[in-house]
C-alpha cells in the first residue's frame, strides 16, 4: 500500500486508525498471497453478506474504508478503537489488535 499516502490522508478520520486497521487485518496487504491482492484488492477484511468484497483498485478499497469508518465514528458515535471495534468486528481481541498498531505507529512518528 506504499504510494497511496494521499488517499488515506484525504479520509476524515485519523490516518493512523486506517493504517492501524490495514495492519491488523492483513499487515497492510502483505499477509494474502499476490494473486489474492490482485484480485480483491481489499487490505481491510471488509466483507458483506456474500463474503469478501472485491476492489478494482487499493484506492477504491481505501475510500470504502474511509466511508465505512467515517459512518462508524460520525453516524454511531463510536469515538474510541473499542467502540469502532463492537460494530466493525467479531473478534473481541480485534480493538487491542488494532490499538496496538494504531500506538505502535504514534510511538514511530515520535522516534523520527
Amino acid at each position: 500500500m506504499e504510494g497511496l499516502e494521499n488517499e488515506i490522508e484525504n479520509c476524515e478520520v485519523d490516518p493512523f486508525l486506517i493504517i492501524a486497521i490495514g495492519s491488523q487485518e492483513s499487515q497492510l496487504g502483505k499477509s494474502y498471497a499476490q494473486w489474492f491482492n490482485d484480485k480483491y484488492h481489499n487490505p481491510f477484511g471488509l466483507s458483506d453478506r456474500s463474503g469478501l468484497i472485491r476492489y478494482n483498485s487499493w484506492q477504491e478499497a481505501i475510500k470504502a474504508e474511509c466511508k465505512l469508518l467515517t459512518r462508524l465514528i460520525i453516524e454511531k458515535g463510536a469515538k474510541t478503537i473499542n467502540q469502532v471495534g463492537f460494530v466493525y468486528a467479531t473478534d473481541n481481541r480485534w480493538p487491542n489488535n488494532v490499538e496496538y498498531f494504531y500506538l505502535k505507529l504514534w510511538e514511530e512518528l515520535e522516534n523520527l
